[in-house]
């Protein structure tokens, strides 16, 4: 019987080398699909291992800014005693700029604090590290600060 590959007769020295040369091809081919396709699979691991610890370094940073804002806040409010004392029962302008206003700003980057009465009177206000006049002349907020207030 004649080979369809190459003309050569079936059970040939060529018929024989041909048949072990494509099956030799074919090892090498689908070894290197396999190393393909392995490769293509530790890289999506990889990936996947990259993006896992990127997630943790935001979220890790997101707490840790989260506990640094708490802990100054929690050092500047922790003696009610004493701010009840100087702002509602004998109002102290000097120990509100001292408490309030340029520490709020320095050390919690806010850019306005403002302290009101019961009748929402501005008792203190800064902005931007200086004390300014946020009461109108009839000694109501301003219209930033009433929006705050409702």
């Amino acid at each position: 019987m004649i080979d369809e590959f190459g003309g050569g007769v079936e059970g040939s020295f060529e018929h024989k080398l041909r048949l072990r040369l494509a099956g030799m091809f074919w090892v090498v081919v689908a070894g290197l699909l396999s190393l393909l396709v392995a490769a293509l699979v530790w890289l999506a691991s990889d990936q996947d291992e990259r993006a896992r610890t990127m997630s943790q370094r935001i979220a890790s940073s997101a707490v840790d800014a989260r506990l640094d804002f708490l802990s100054k806040t929690i050092r500047d409010y922790a003696v009610w005693d004493d701010a009840y004392e100087n702002i509602v029962v004998r109002p102290d302008p000097a120990w509100m700029d001292g408490n309030v206003g340029p520490f709020v700003f320095n050390s919690l980057n806010f850019e306005r604090s403002f302290l009101l009465d019961d009748q929402a009177r501005t008792l203190y206000a800064m902005q931007g590290g200086k004390v300014f006049d946020a009461a109108r002349p009839e000694g109501m907020p301003g219209a930033e600060i009433e929006g705050l207030v409702r």
